[in-house]
C-alpha cells in the first residue's frame, strides 16, 4: 500500500499487470503445460475470495494429475496477506506429506 498526498491509502501494483502480453497465451497452451507437470502440486484458495473464477479453471485443475487442493480460512484472494499463518500451516502440511 502507499499513502497519497490526501492521506488515502491505495494498492501499489506494477502497471505491467494491466497490459496485454505481446504473445497471447491460449488456454490450450496452458493445458499442455499443466498436463506435463509431474511433481505434486498444492492449489491453495482463500475461502473468502471474491476473485472471479476463470471459466476454464476446472479444466486447468483437472489437467494437473498429482494435485491437492486446500482452502485457507479467513483469507480472500491475497492469502499471504490475509492469513499468513494459515497459509504457512497449509503449505508445511503439504510439504510434510
Amino acid at each position: 500500500m502507499k499513502q497519497r498526498d490526501n492521506g488515502k491509502w491505495v494498492w501499489k501494483f506494477d502497471p505491467l499487470h494491466r497490459t496485454v502480453a505481446p504473445q497471447p497465451f491460449y488456454s490450450g497452451q496452458a493445458l499442455e503445460f499443466l498436463r506435463r507437470i509431474e511433481c505434486p502440486v498444492l492449489i491453495v484458495q482463500g475461502k473468502e475470495s471474491r476473485q472471479a473464477l476463470r471459466p476454464d479453471l476446472p479444466q486447468r485443475i483437472d489437467a494437473i494429475r498429482n494435485r491437492s487442493i486446500a482452502a485457507v480460512d479467513g483469507a480472500g484472494h491475497m492469502i499471504h496477506h490475509d492469513n499468513p499463518q494459515g497459509l504457512a500451516e497449509t503449505v508445511l502440511g503439504f510439504l510434510a506429506g
